[in-house]
Formats: C-alpha cells, sequence, structure tokens
C-alpha cells in the first residue's frame, strides 16, 4: 500500500519535531523554576527573625554599628514584614512616629494601613543583645477613628 501525501507529511511531521518538543519542555521548566525561584526571594522578609510560634518579633540589622536603637525605617519595615507574615493579605503599611531607642520597655504607637482602614499598632522592645541587635513585638489595637 502506497503512502498518500498526507501521511508522508503526517509522519515526517511526527518525527521531526520530537526534539523540538523536548527542548521546548526543558525551556519551559527552567523558565517555570527561574520565575518561582525569583518570586521567592523577592518576598523573602528582609531583616527579619524566624519567631517563636505565637511570637512576632522583629530584629533590628546588625550593620547599624554607629545605632543605638531601631531607625524609623526599620522598624516601619520589619514590623511590616512581620505582620504580612502573620496576616498574609493585601499590602500592608506602617507608618511609626520615630525610632525606638535601645531599651528594653521603650514603646511607640504607630499606625499600621490594610484594606483602606487604619489600626493602632504597638510596638514594645523585648530584648537588647547590643545596641545594633534589638529585638521587638507588636501589638494590633483598636481601628482608629475616620478611617
Amino acid at each position: 500500500m502506497a503512502m498518500g501525501p498526507r501521511d508522508e507529511h503526517r509522519s515526517g511531521y511526527r518525527g521531526s519535531t520530537k526534539g523540538l518538543r523536548w527542548a521546548l519542555a526543558l525551556v519551559s521548566v527552567i523558565a517555570l523554576a527561574s520565575t518561582i525561584a525569583a518570586v521567592t526571594l523577592w518576598l523573602k522578609p528582609r531583616h527579619a527573625e524566624q519567631s517563636a510560634p505565637g511570637q512576632h518579633a522583629g530584629q533590628a540589622p546588625l550593620d547599624q554599628k554607629a545605632s543605638t536603637g531601631v531607625p524609623r525605617a526599620d522598624l516601619e519595615q520589619i514590623t511590616g514584614q512581620e505582620v504580612r507574615l502573620k496576616f498574609p493579605g493585601p499590602p500592608v503599611r506602617v507608618t511609626c512616629p520615630d525610632g525606638l531607642p535601645a531599651k528594653v520597655g521603650a514603646s511607640e504607637d504607630c499606625v499600621l494601613r490594610r484594606f483602606g482602614n487604619e489600626f493602632r499598632l504597638t510596638i514594645t522592645i523585648t530584648k537588647v543583645t547590643s545596641p545594633s541587635d534589638v529585638n521587638w513585638t507588636f501589638t494590633l489595637g483598636e481601628k482608629l477613628p475616620g478611617s
């Protein structure tokens, strides 16, 4: 039985693209793995301490040699990351009036913005190992009026 033009085209089509299909599958797997790795690194908390279950603590970066406390920017960023770890969902914004001194018991009322609402967020220093190694916890308070 002789092969017609269609049969010949089909048999040539399958054999000639087998290697191309493998290459495309390999490129797809590599692209997916690269995307997952990039997103994982991007979402990984920076400067955040792994807390014990039930405890949500922040830790100031160790590269602040001249500092004697937690600068406002670090307090806001690290606490925001800890809030997102505890309560996944939309982005949060933490705003504090100032930094905190490296003194156990020092606290400050900040504002947490999420879902278009504002909440009181009290941050308290819990441990001071050195002037540049400070741990703290946060307590989420009531919704602020007018938000």
